[in-house]
């Protein structure tokens, strides 16, 4: 009896049922694709933190820091000293030290001045060129080479700041000598 009261509600209000399934299907798309996209983020966030035990850092919000330097979605906190940081990074308990400089940018991309550890921690590989060796020498991400359609052997130069407008560093004049492979 309740089946055959409900299969007639149904057929005597056509619009209701549909923009009930309508409504229906959407929930339950949009909880799927939520689902998805945590289980995305879980998964990167993860991946950028592996094999990281210990970040040194300048004074500030340690928060701040662990977003700056390892997942790269904030303004870094400063830069310390290299000959303070060479201390732990040569400490015997430390297998691999990595240090990172912040502070310029490229039309909005963060320049990062590294080693080519950086390179092996990311499982990237060198598609095009070589790995840099000496100071202004720059590797570049395969998405920035396309965005901006850089390519081995060009120079720009680094704005001051995370900032694309500002104080342009026109005396140092950085080389493309390599681009990565994509890593996500």
């Amino acid at each position: 009896m309740i089946a055959k009261l409900a299969w007639k509600n149904l057929w005597f209000k056509p619009l209701n049922t549909v923009l009930s399934l309508v409504l229906l299907t959407a929930s339950v798309a949009i909880i799927s694709l939520l689902i998805l996209l945590q289980e995305q983020f879980e998964k990167q966030f993860s991946s950028n933190i592996d094999g990281v035990d210990l970040v040194l850092g300048a004074q500030g919000s340690p928060l701040q820091l662990i977003l700056s330097s390892v997942y790269h979605v904030d303004d870094p906190t400063g830069n310390i000293n290299y000959k303070e940081a060479e201390v732990w990074m040569k400490h015997p308990f430390v297998e691999t030290a990595i240090p990172l400089a912040f502070g310029d940018n490229y039309r909005g991309f963060k320049i990062v001045g590294t080693t080519p550890d950086y390179i092996k921690k990311y499982a990237a590989t060198i598609s095009q060129g070589k790995v840099f060796e000496k100071n202004f020498e720059v590797v570049i991400g395969s998405e920035i080479a396309k965005k901006l359609n850089i390519k081995i052997g060009d120079k720009f130069f680094g704005t001051h700041g995370s900032a694309e407008e500002g104080h342009v560093h026109e005396e140092y004049a950085y080389v493309v000598v390599g681009i990565a492979s994509p890593t996500g």
